[in-house]
């Protein structure tokens, strides 16, 4: 082959190749949806009597006879007696796990109980799933094995979307669709900065309006559009979550407000309880019936979502910093807190106001917001030493962390501006009006304690001694000593110098000479 011949090869080689690669088509980079394939199996049951009660229906605990089937998807409960109607429901279920398993989510086995019930959400601390009969093949189905899977305080706007998105692709009934104008949305954001959270409050009409809930629908499902759904369910839904809220916090920025992702994470856990706030340090379980007894006066801060939000973050803040402040992040773990509303804490309790920490549950429950502080500080008390026992000093320990309460402080400052009696007794006892903040807030029981002559330092009934005596100890030793003190007692002498029955004479003295030319009003001793 001559040299002319061999380039005129070479050339025809590349000219080849690069109709080979021309003619190649472009990668289709959108991701492929798996098909659905249908589950249609008869399943062999075995029948428990035993009781199964949804987590938040307290009133409605009761035996049944259960058909129970296991599978290599999980663990069927159904509370039926009708073989038909439990396999046409596990064999949706299994259709939608055998769904997400191809679109490349990483799914753990759970039990799955299905009930008569209406709402069907999940408990996912129990690796359980509760779907009510009439949800199967809808966007409620889905959502509730997402939650279950995902963890019940996942971000609602990202599940709700997603729930839908999904049993569009099942064939099943979405929820109903928000038609609602881009510019009307903006509108509704700008003026509603807090809705944007997508947090489940929003998507509650118990705690937003039904504009609120349709515009927060309506935004969830319109960013979603932007999202490749099947290939977002291959990652861990903490990476899927940060990829929405990016989307989300674009959104924000394009309708002109500010947005802070919140740090606490919203449930709702059916009728009985519809709200549970997961913190730091703690988890907030609301009664549905819960009112604070004096909300007239200082606020209900669950009424509505803004006041959600605003609450859940001052404690979560408030809860960490004693944390921190006694060196416990390591030590400290999770407790509950748990809103009872009056009729609830009456049942449970015997009296309708209640404000308690229980150590051996790791438990608190009130009746009054502003005293929760005060019943977590037990905790940390018991955290520090579990042997302090029923003493008056374990009431001061936890009075001086109430004073570190926001709830506390503005009871305090919301009666001294409302109420002219109160204003004109702080007045004519200091010369000045009542300042916001923790010394004011000590003077006021140094004014309660002297006016209404409570000398006596008592766990149950001498909160205004307690206080008025802690506060005078804080001035002279500071606060951080007086803490310590109240914590381990006999340690008194070696703090102070002194026994304690010196110094509550010496403190008695200091209030009556303090306030020996003021003249106390008849109607304080009637209050």
């Amino acid at each position: 082959m001559t040299r002319i011949h061999r380039i005129a090869l070479l050339c025809l080689v590349v000219i080849s190749m690069i109709t080979i690669i021309g003619c190649t088509p472009k990668e289709n980079t959108e991701p492929k949806v798996p098909s659905v394939v249908i589950v249609d199996e008869q399943y062999d049951y075995s029948v428990e009597s035993k009781i199964y009660s949804r987590p938040a229906v307290i009133n409605h605990i009761k035996w049944f006879d259960a058909l129970k089937a296991t599978t290599e998807d999980g663990t069927f409960i159904c509370l039926t007696q009708d073989t038909t109607q439990a396999d046409n429901f596990i064999n949706t279920q299994r259709t939608l796990l055998h769904f997400l398993k191809d679109c490349g989510m990483d799914l753990r086995n759970l039990r799955y109980i299905v009930s008569d019930y209406e709402d069907s959400f999940s408990d996912s601390g129990k690796d359980t799933a509760y779907i009510a009969f009439s949800s199967p093949k809808t966007y409620r189905q889905v959502l509730a094995t997402l939650h279950t899977l995902w963890g019940d305080y996942t971000d609602y706007g990202y599940v709700y979307a997603m729930a839908n998105v999904i049993a569009e692709q099942l064939g099943w009934q979405t929820d109903s669709q928000i038609d609602i104008e881009p510019a009307v949305t903006k509108e509704f954001f700008s003026n509603n900065p807090k809705a944007i959270d997508l947090q489940y409050p929003c998507f509650s009409s118990e705690f937003a309006s039904e504009e609120t809930v349709s515009q927060c629908k309506a935004l969830s499902v319109h960013l979603f559009g932007d999202i490749q759904w099947v290939t977002a369910l291959e990652k861990p839904i903490d990476i899927q979550l940060d990829e929405y809220y990016e989307l989300v916090e674009a959104y924000a920025r394009e309708v002109g407000i500010s947005f802070a992702r919140q740090t606490c994470g919203y449930a709702y856990r059916g009728e009985y309880l519809p709200l549970c706030i997961n913190t730091t340090y703690a988890q907030l379980l609301v009664d549905r019936n819960y009112s604070d007894y004096s909300s007239v006066i200082y606020g209900d801060y669950f009424s509505d979502y803004e006041s959600i939000y605003q609450t859940a973050n001052i404690i979560n803040n408030e809860i960490t910093e004693a944390i921190e402040l006694f060196g416990l992040e390591d030590r400290a773990g999770s407790i509950s807190i748990n809103w009872l509303s009056e009729e609830s804490a009456k049942t449970q309790f015997g009296k309708p106001l209640v404000n308690q920490y229980q150590p051996s549950m790791k438990k608190v429950s009130v009746t009054m917001i502003q005293g929760y502080l005060h019943e977590y500080y037990h905790h940390i008390e018991h955290l520090i030493n579990p042997n302090l026992g029923r003493c008056w000093q374990s009431q001061a320990f936890c009075e001086i962390g109430r004073s570190h309460s926001w709830h506390s402080l503005y009871s305090i400052e919301k009666t001294m501006t409302q109420d002219e009696q109160w204003a004109d007794l702080f007045y004519s006892f200091t010369g000045r009006s009542y300042q916001p903040g923790v010394d004011d807030y000590f003077e006021f029981y140094d004014i309660l304690s002297y006016a209404t002559n409570e000398y006596e330092l008592d766990y149950y009934n001498g909160r205004n001694a307690i206080n008025s005596f802690t506060n005078y100890l804080i001035d002279l030793y500071g606060e951080d000593a007086i803490s310590n003190l109240m914590l381990f007692p006999e340690t008194v002498c070696d703090v102070t110098g002194k026994d304690w029955s010196e110094l509550e004479a010496e403190w008695i003295t200091y209030l009556k000479n303090k306030f020996k030319e003021v003249e106390v009003p008849a109607w304080v001793f009637s209050n």
